[in-house]
């Protein structure tokens, strides 16, 4: 029950879609809370004969679900941002040959063989069927109100084209509606992710630039020079030199607490924490910052001391500086191994 909580919460929105299932890998259904709406309809399968089997239709915020009708077992689901087109079919309805597609208020509208086409997708032909569901009269009537969603080629449903009716021209129709504006949300919210990660991608790419790279290592080892010269003069609290070493401190403090919100933007949020120079980044800033008004409080300039361990830093920009240290440091074992064996093997006096 826990797994199964666990792959119902990915499809609230925020894991990658997932292809069809292996009857093995079955997800479960979302919470009743998550839904925005739950009905059982019949499928039309993809074979030629062109079975009908009652199918559970589910929609979520960013979900379009097939399950069972019995059961909460996911048989395949379907992105709404890899949604084409949602259209409304009524082969014996007296506007025979026309296809009903919902504008973007979610109010249908449709395009004939007399005027004007108004979208791309002709009229879907009625397939065969075969009754397994509905009794008969009822079957005849669904017959009549069923609905197309089509898939884009390059999403994870791979362009698949999926048939769908229902009870009543009602219902079928609140389901093309419905899934149209569900569509159009989840593919505003899409191009709002996906604006954002653009952003980052530049200013990424602006952070990790050479001469960026190269100002903020110049930085680091100013504020190093700045911090041994004051730990050398040792200037009297009032004195004038102190200030200015105070105000040197605080654009230090500023650029550098600068270049960590810069980071964190670019990295957000678990890329970042997971980089131990940027944990190590956060903590010196996070002392600097707390230094300025701290720092006549007694005892606090042990605290200020972890300052200088920000020139440590500047393996993180110097990136031939930092495959040095890293080989060095790599080199130890194997090097301590080998004066061990040695130290073993000399002769005893």
């Amino acid at each position: 029950m826990a797994a199964a909580a666990v792959q119902a919460i990915s499809l609230r929105g925020r894991s990658k879609p997932l292809t069809p299932l292996s009857k093995s890998d079955l997800i479960q259904l979302p919470p009743e809370e998550w839904r925005k709406k739950d009905t059982v309809v019949e499928k039309r399968t993809v074979t030629s004969a062109g079975v009908w089997h009652r199918r559970r239709l589910v929609l979520t915020a960013e979900m379009f679900l097939i399950a069972r009708e019995d059961s909460n077992d996911v048989l395949d689901q379907i992105p709404l941002t890899s949604i084409m087109n949602v259209m409304l079919n009524k082969p014996n309805h007296s506007l025979f040959g026309q296809s009903f597609v919902a504008d973007g208020n979610g109010s249908p509208y449709h395009h004939g063989n007399h005027g004007a086409l108004q979208h791309k997708h002709e009229f879907v032909p009625d397939p065969p069927v075969i009754e397994t569901g509905f009794n008969q009269k009822k079957s005849l009537e669904a017959k009549r109100n069923y609905f197309v969603v089509t898939t884009k080629p390059d999403g994870p449903n791979r362009g698949r084209t999926y048939h769908f009716r229902t009870e009543s021209a009602e219902v079928c129709l609140d389901w093309v509606e419905t899934l149209n504006v569900a569509v159009k949300a989840a593919q505003r919210q899409a191009d709002k992710r996906n604006r954002w990660k653009k952003v980052r991608a530049k200013v990424r790419k602006f952070q990790q630039s050479q001469w960026v790279q190269a100002t903020f290592s110049t930085l680091i080892i100013a504020n190093f020079a700045t911090l041994i010269a004051h730990s050398q003069l040792v200037p009297d609290k009032e004195s004038e030199v102190e200030q200015r070493f105070i105000i040197l401190e605080v654009v230090f403090t500023a650029l550098f607490s600068l270049e960590l919100a810069i980071n964190m933007f670019c990295h957000w949020w678990w890329p970042f924490w997971r980089d131990p120079w940027n944990v190590f980044d956060f903590g010196i800033v996070l002392v600097s910052l707390a230094s300025i008004p701290l720092q006549n409080l007694p005892g606090f300039t042990v605290v200020r001391a972890v300052r200088v361990l920000r020139v440590a830093r500047i393996m993180r920009h110097l990136t031939s500086l930092r495959k040095i240290i890293q080989a060095l440091s790599a080199a130890i074992l194997p090097v301590g191994n080998a004066f061990l064996v040695l130290a073993v093997r000399a002769p005893h006096p």
